[in-house]
């Protein structure tokens, strides 16, 4: 299972993910390399910044393939450093090789303001 995050500004936007332990994966997850217990882990914490040209940003929560539990699951962005205007992005969740999840949405122009969660079953 895979859930991705794509943006093209030069906001600082956070993928976050609860797993069905009700582990948060994210930038700054207790158990580093922002790993659960699950097996999920995030591949890196992508951060432009204002100022500094637009261009295609992404960040990851995956498990190793077969490795994600079945459960409740929760994906969400946050804007955590906004440069000021809105922020579009798009959410994708991919599950046993099939897109289960795939939207656009934009996020304030305010720092700290967050997508809906989406909430999916594996």
């Amino acid at each position: 299972m895979q859930v991705t995050l794509l943006w093209q500004s030069s906001d600082d936007l956070d993928l976050h993910v609860n797993d069905p332990t009700n582990f948060e994966l994210y930038y700054s997850s207790a158990r580093a390399p922002s790993k659960s217990a699950s097996g999920g882990q995030l591949d890196h914490d992508d951060i432009p910044g204002c100022g500094t040209a637009p261009t295609t940003h992404v960040e990851n929560v995956f498990w190793p393939s077969g490795g994600a539990p079945a459960g409740s699951y929760q994906a969400w962005v946050n804007n955590y450093t906004s440069c000021g205007t809105p922020a579009s992005f798009e959410l994708r969740i991919r599950a046993r090789g099939q897109i289960v999840y795939d939207q656009t949405g934009s996020l304030g122009a305010s720092s700290g303001t967050e997508s809906p969660k989406q909430s999916f079953r594996l």
